[in-house]
């Protein structure tokens, strides 16, 4: 009969501790909506390490995963900064675009969301 605790079989020892997303384009930002455009997030992960953190981006709504990655971590705490650039689609006839994006981490079983980013779209 195999033991009822089977901690660490063979599993990493990284730990992460906090999860976050920073947007970084500034609200407001003006753009020709009737093309595609792009926003900019920052990811953060603070883990216990030592260790691989596996990630990737969800944008918007949408489930289909994009960027993934991965971050090393060393023995200690430390925190690992992601840089993302989302392309946002087009919308032609809208006077605003409201984005926003979401950091996974499925090994961890934890996510963060970004807040939104809000274009104002000029008229061309």
């Amino acid at each position: 009969m195999p033991p009822a605790d089977q901690r660490g079989g063979g599993r990493q020892a990284v730990k992460v501790t906090e999860v976050e997303v920073v947007v970084l384009t500034p609200p407001g930002t003006a753009v020709d909506c009737a093309r595609p455009t792009t926003a900019e997030f920052d990811g953060k992960i603070t883990a216990t390490g030592p260790g691989k953190v596996r990630f990737h981006w969800t944008f918007g709504a949408g489930p289909a995963p994009v960027s993934p990655g991965s971050a090393d971590f060393p023995a200690g705490t430390s925190t690992q900064a992601l840089l993302h650039v989302a392309d946002v689609p087009p919308r032609p006839n809208a006077t605003t675009m409201t984005v926003f994006v979401t950091l996974h981490l499925p090994d961890q079983k934890m996510s963060a969301r970004s807040g939104p980013v809000m274009f104002t779209c000029e008229k061309k």
